[in-house]
């Protein structure tokens, strides 16, 4: 076992390739400062913020300034009435340390995932939140994994939820879940009233020939190229029935203008 120690007035603290262990000797009038120490020094063993550069290294680095922050306002008690500076327990310390840092992962696993999300093709009819929830328990089922299979743990165990081990993660992830998400596109549902020609009433085409018929939600049919041409001249999803001017969106009907080109991740 490879052990590294740190050792203080207040801290002895033990990390071994498969564990991680405390134990603290506390002489009276132990300082917030030393608490302190301990708790930059939980998240060096365990994130390795030294490992991620750039943006990603300033975020673990105000993650542990404000966090120490936090615990030591939160925790920590006064051995009697007469003392100035209070005592800090690391056990504590450490329980409440790992909570945020869990929660910490979670947080930018969600962040990652829509900002993925705005990234690539998404039909309109799969439920980006949804996705986003799948994507983050995915990850926070691993971390959860990793702490409950763990007797103590090990050293850099979070390294990989963070930074851009953790964005590579979330990218791998949201494509799974897109593929479970996406499946068979719905089909749009068939209008109660249909307005039947024997031709495409915008280009005249016979619908007996191999010209594809497609019926829009107000009823009145058009064929693919048409329509295909509405969406090429307009350049928005969103469009008129040539007829009634009915909203149509062209996006109830991307698998049968673009079967081909369907998202194939």
């Amino acid at each position: 076992m490879n052990n590294f120690f740190r050792n203080s007035s207040l801290i002895v603290l033990t990390v071994g390739i498969v564990g991680f262990s405390s134990a603290v000797t506390r002489p009276k009038g132990s300082t917030e400062a030393q608490a302190r120490k301990y708790i930059e020094h939980v998240v060096d063993t365990l994130l390795m913020p030294s490992n991620h550069a750039g943006s990603y290294g300033s975020e673990l680095k105000k993650f542990t300034t404000t966090t120490a922050s936090q615990l030591l306002r939160r925790y920590g008690s006064y051995p009697n009435f007469l003392s100035l500076s209070k005592e800090y327990n690391t056990d504590t310390l450490y329980n409440a340390l790992l909570s945020e840092i869990q929660v910490f992962i979670e947080e930018k696993s969600s962040q990652y995932a829509q900002e993925e999300l705005k990234n690539v093709y998404v039909p309109s009819y799969v439920d980006k939140q949804k996705v986003t929830r799948a994507t983050t328990q995915v990850v926070v089922n691993e971390v959860n994994t990793i702490i409950s299979k763990s007797v103590e743990l090990p050293v850099g165990a979070f390294t990989n939820y963070v930074g851009t081990p953790l964005r590579n993660k979330v990218r791998d992830i949201v494509k799974v879940e897109l593929r479970k998400a996406t499946g068979p596109a719905p089909r749009p549902e068939r209008p109660s009233t249909l307005y039947t020609t024997a031709d495409c009433p915008v280009c005249m085409e016979d619908f007996h020939t191999s010209v594809k018929r497609i019926y829009l939600k107000c009823g009145h049919n058009i064929c693919t190229g048409c329509l295909t041409q509405m969406y090429n001249h307009a350049k928005q999803t969103h469009l008129n029935c040539p007829l009634c001017r009915a909203a149509v969106s062209v996006n109830d009907y991307a698998q049968e203008l673009w079967p081909a080109s369907a998202p194939s991740w």
